[in-house]
Formats: structure tokens, C-alpha cells, sequence
């Protein structure tokens, strides 16, 4: 039953493209801000190595996060793609200022449902939590 499911899963054309913009985003405006934070400019190699840096943790994070998320029934890829269909109203700028704030708060939290269950051994509460963030995100859902 969760190979079909997962095999009918398909997102549309739009949905993926705002799901890349959304994980593009949210690894690089994070690291800016930090970067800037520490260094107070870009254009120097010290600002340009804390934005190096901090690009490679939050990924280091997210692909921590993926595999602690990750559960049989219901990947944490796809979790965040149904995310983004979730909150995907349509084509165009304004489905833009939706989908991509959602998505990328989606991505943070379960970053953090990862990193507060790095003191579980097996990680089954990490996949529960992210299934629940899933669900609440499918009830809130402003198109389908």
C-alpha cells in the first residue's frame, strides 16, 4: 500500500519549482544573515568563508534532518513536497508568497524536530513529529 501511494504521488511542474526555490532560500538567506552578522560584510574573505560555512551546515543539518524524519510510509521528501502542494494556491506571484514561506518553515521545523531528537536512539519520535507537523500542514491547506 505505500509503494502505490507513493508511486501515484507526482507534484506538478509549479509545485516542484517552488519547492526548490523555497530549499534554495532557505540555505542561503539564513548563512547571509548570519555571515553578515559575524563578519558585518560580505566582500571580504572572512564574510565570504562564514557564508561558505554556513551554507555547508544548515545542508549538513537538512540531510541529518532527512534521515531522521524519514520514515517507510512517508518520506521526508516527499512530506515536504506535499507541503508545498499543500500550500500552493495556484500560478503566479502571490502562490509564490505562500508556498515559499511555508515550505522553508517547514524545512526549519523539521530541522528542529531533528536536532530535539538526536537524544533518541532509534529516531521513531522524529518520524512521528514530522508525520504530525505533515498533517497539520495538510489541515491548514489553502489549495489542493
Amino acid at each position: 500500500m505505500a509503494s502505490e501511494t507513493q508511486s501515484k504521488h507526482r507534484p506538478s511542474p509549479h509545485v516542484l519549482m517552488y519547492f526548490w526555490l523555497a530549499l534554495l532560500a532557505g540555505a542561503v538567506i539564513p548563512a547571509l544573515f548570519v555571515a553578515r552578522a559575524l563578519t558585518g560584510s560580505l566582500s571580504t574573505a572572512n564574510g565570504l568563508l562564514a557564508f561558505a560555512a554556513g551554507v555547508a551546515a544548515l545542508q549538513l543539518l537538512f540531510w541529518l534532518a532527512l534521515r531522521r524524519c524519514s520514515a517507510p510510509e512517508l518520506p521526508a521528501w516527499q512530506g515536504l513536497q506535499y507541503i508545498t502542494a499543500y500550500m500552493t494556491i495556484g500560478i503566479g506571484s502571490t502562490s509564490l508568497f505562500v508556498a515559499l514561506p511555508t515550505t522553508i518553515i517547514a524545512v526549519l521545523g523539521m530541522m528542529g524536530i531533528a536536532l530535539l531528537s538526536a537524544a533518541d536512539g532509534g529516531g521513531e519520535r522524529a518520524q512521528l513529529r514530522f508525520r504530525a507537523m505533515v498533517v497539520w500542514f495538510g489541515r491548514h491547506r489553502m489549495y489542493q
